[in-house]
This record gives structure tokens, C-alpha cells and sequence, in this order.
């Protein structure tokens, strides 16, 4: 039940913060309780070890032989990872069969302009269910649009207690 009202509140940071509307002290509790998420911590922790080009790291920061060409974030740009990031939406997703997986979609809007934004794939593995960053994909928006989000979420997306 918490998890989805974490997930409420963060949906109510997307949706209402362009009317203008603030959230409750409530509500902002909830969403910052849902930024302490595995998944969020491990995208942040990810992008730091991108950034700071830890060996060995992989697809999705390098392009490796085994991945489509263009989809890493090497050859996408690093410059658009930098910065702090707001979590937008958790979308949890799992599959059922001989490989069966479990995780979640998680889209960020980072704080400096252009204001990329990034649908990440959190995959949770082994009986820890311990998170792995499987893939960032490009939002596909105009950078008028991804503005005009910043500038609606700006009492967030400048606050760093909001971002990581």
C-alpha cells in the first residue's frame, strides 16, 4: 500500500505541479520516502560510475559488441546524464516463464538544460533482489516540452531534498 501511494505522490508531482499546485507536507513526504527506493539509489549510483568511467561497467554507459549500435549512453551523449535528477514515474513491470524478471520503469527528468529525460530499466536479480540497471532510453520530447516541464516542476527539480 505505501508503494502505491509513493507512486501516487509522484504522479501528483507530474500532473499537478503545472496548474501551479503545490504539494501537501503529506504528499511530499511520500514522494521522498519513494526517492529512498532501490531503484533510484542504483540509478543514481550508476550514473556516477558512468560519469566518473569506472572500468568494466558496460551497456548500458558503453557500447559493447553484444548491443544495438546508438543505444548506449557513451554514444548518446554523457553530457546528458549530468546533474541531479528528479524520479517522474515508477512503472513496475514482470514477466513469467523460463526467465522470468522483475523490476521497474523509471523515468527522470534531469535538473540541468536541456532537461533530458530518460526511461531507465531496473531489473531486480537473485533472491536479494538486488537492482541492475539494464537500459536508459531517450524520452522522445521536444526541448520546448522538456522546458516547460522544468520550468512546471521547477520548486522540485531546484530543490535538491526532490532530486538525486
Amino acid at each position: 500500500m505505501k508503494r502505491l501511494y509513493a507512486f501516487v505522490c509522484l504522479l501528483l508531482v507530474s500532473h499537478f505541479a503545472p496548474a501551479g499546485t503545490t504539494l501537501s507536507p503529506e504528499q511530499e513526504a511520500a514522494y521522498k520516502q519513494g526517492l529512498e527506493r532501490p531503484a533510484v539509489r542504483t540509478i543514481r549510483e550508476y550514473i556516477d560510475d558512468c560519469l566518473a568511467d569506472k572500468p568494466k561497467i558496460g551497456y548500458p554507459c558503453k557500447f559493447t559488441w553484444d548491443t544495438v549500435k546508438g543505444k548506449s549512453i557513451e554514444e548518446l551523449g554523457v553530457d546528458k546524464i549530468r546533474g541531479r535528477f528528479m524520479a517522474l514515474r515508477f512503472a513496475p513491470f514482470g514477466s513469467k516463464g523460463e526467465v522470468s524478471a522483475r523490476g521497474d520503469l523509471v523515468t527522470v527528468l534531469f535538473d540541468a538544460p536541456p532537461h533530458w529525460m530518460f526511461t531507465v530499466s531496473v531489473v531486480y536479480q537473485g533472491e536479494e533482489k538486488y537492482p541492475v540497471i539494464l537500459g536508459f532510453y531517450p524520452v522522445e520530447m521536444t526541448p520546448d516540452k522538456r522546458q516547460k516541464l522544468a520550468d512546471d516542476l521547477s520548486v522540485y527539480l531546484n530543490d535538491n531534498s526532490f532530486t538525486r
